[in-house]
């Protein structure tokens, strides 16, 4: 009965996620387009009449431009690499401690960025909640990858703070630094478009830590319950 219980709590605990991110998650008002053609952008409620089943790539004629708004991107993928490769310590743990444990659901995640672009986007129309479906899942993720790690993997709450950035950095990097220059280019001069994308970004990284932050607490005071860790072991 007591096992029941914890894993009702962590029911509980996983639809306070997905509330948690309904709560804050806003309808763009931005516009996409492809080719000059406005169709609507990824996590938008308010999906657009334009038919959109087949996705033709933007004419990316300001290549100087593009690679200026994915240096950031690129920046930090060296950052990462870097700090692989020295096996430099993070608050105590190594870059590889941090994603090997995890590294199903951090390739989930980026799985779920592309679908939410190929595969959800053109369905959108038909089926308007599957983009809202694709961030939950992403949410998903990240709240099993922080539990996992609390738990199993004596995170602390600094630990918990640098795997959401990490994962704000994944996700919302890739949607605002690759496909939000490359597939789904904002309108307006380079400063708007600068603005937009990081405004995206930033807005993306504090929904993952509201989650983090939310879970990490809850976990590090419950990683000692036997009750928890054994409804745990499926993570």
């Amino acid at each position: 009965m007591k096992t029941n219980k914890s894993s009702i709590f962590m029911i509980l605990i996983m639809i306070m996620v997905f509330l948690t991110l309904a709560n804050f998650v806003k309808a763009e008002q931005d516009k996409c387009y492809v080719r000059d053609k406005e169709v609507p952008c990824p996590g938008n409620n308010q999906i657009q009449e334009q038919k959109t089943d087949v996705i033709i790539p933007p004419d990316n004629t300001n290549y100087e431009q593009n690679m200026l708004l994915i240096l950031p991107f690129l920046l930090m993928v060296a950052c990462l690499i870097i700090l692989s490769l020295l096996k430099t310590k993070i608050f105590g743990k190594t870059l590889k401690e941090y994603t090997v444990p995890i590294w199903y659901y951090i390739i989930g995640v980026v799985l779920v960025v592309f679908s939410q672009y190929y595969i959800a986007l053109p369905l959108s129309n038909k089926f308007p909640f599957i983009l809202n479906l694709t961030q939950a899942l992403w949410a998903l993720m990240v709240a099993f990858s922080v539990i996992k790690l609390t738990v199993f993997y004596n995170f602390n709450f600094k630990n918990v703070l640098f795997l959401g950035v990490l994962y704000s950095f994944i996700i919302h990097g890739l949607k605002a630094f690759v496909f939000r220059v490359f597939l789904f280019p904002y309108s307006g001069t380079s400063t708007q478009v600068l603005e937009k994308i990081i405004s995206k970004f930033l807005y993306g990284s504090f929904l993952v830590m509201i989650i983090v932050i939310i879970l990490g607490l809850i976990f590090i005071k419950l990683k000692n319950n036997p009750e928890v860790r054994e409804s745990s072991k499926w993570l």
